[in-house]
């Protein structure tokens, strides 16, 4: 639509794509950490089996504060991802308080239902990531509403864990996890669920505002895995049909508008001991 400033959008897609990479640097960073300490953590305990005693086990550097840069990354991507509603729908600037987005949406834009559908959808991780960094204890913890970080920890029986972490931020109304899980593998899905959370919305936004009065139709498909090339990966093509209420046939069913299709990965595969 001509009301759209273009340039406007093109800064918020940049904005979105440098914090993004933010995390996957915090991300790597731990994974790195990981990686190269795996060996000496498997050489203290095969040594602990003829000593029967166990010496502390090597652990990541700066743990703590690369999870807490990742979150940070990840609740100002958020924000700009929830700020394409403003760009496109005319939605007030809602900053971190993504729940009040969501509700201006259902009550102010109940006609663009695949993107109150999207946000409430993925509302649960969403509010991990806006609320996870203020409950690590370097932060705003307090009882019920706490983040616990864990480097490489002995376990029974000569086992060791990997960097984990769990929380309870009950005191919110919020969930609390029990057990400790894998934060390299928590991460990964964590990405994920960015990346493909802000596609699915930008489609949708951009799906909505394009002219009715055109006498076509656009439509975004993502590429199969196949079909992207690792030079260029490109993952999504656009192309133009003639709508289908004016069209002597009918779409076929795999033509249909429609978002990516990709739902967001959920926390349930790495729980550790």
């Amino acid at each position: 639509k001509k009301e759209l400033e273009k340039t406007l959008v093109l800064d918020a897609v940049w904005e979105a794509s440098q914090l993004l990479l933010q995390c996957e640097r915090s991300h790597f960073r731990i994974y790195g950490g990981v990686m190269a300490l795996l060996p000496e953590v498997d050489q203290v305990i095969e040594k602990s089996k003829s000593t029967h005693a166990i010496s502390s086990l090597p652990q990541v550097a700066d743990l703590e504060e690369q999870v807490s840069a990742f979150l940070g990354s990840a609740k100002r991507f958020l924000e700009k991802a929830h700020s394409l509603l403003c760009l496109f729908y005319g939605c007030p600037n809602k900053e971190s308080s993504f729940r009040a987005y969501r509700e201006w949406m259902e009550a102010n834009r109940n006609d663009n239902q695949k993107v109150t559908d999207l946000l409430h959808g993925d509302q649960e991780w969403i509010r991990f990531i806006a609320e996870a960094r203020n409950a690590l204890p370097v932060n705003h913890s307090r009882e019920n509403y706490v983040l616990e970080i864990r480097n490489f920890a002995l376990e029974p029986g000569n086992r060791f864990s990997a960097p984990a972490w769990k929380y309870d931020r009950s005191d919110r109304n919020g969930p609390t996890q029990a057990q400790w899980s894998d934060i390299v593998t928590d991460m990964q899905t964590h990405l994920e669920n960015l990346l493909t959370f802000y596609e699915e919305l930008l489609i949708l936004c951009i799906l909505d505002n394009v002219v009715a009065s055109l006498p076509f139709e656009f439509q975004i498909f993502r590429l199969s895995n196949d079909e992207i090339k690792s030079e260029c990966p490109v993952l999504y093509v656009v192309r133009a049909a003639v709508r289908r209420d004016e069209a002597s046939q009918p779409l076929p069913p795999n033509k249909a508008i429609q978002p990516t299709g990709r739902g967001r990965q959920r926390l349930i595969a790495s729980v550790m001991p």
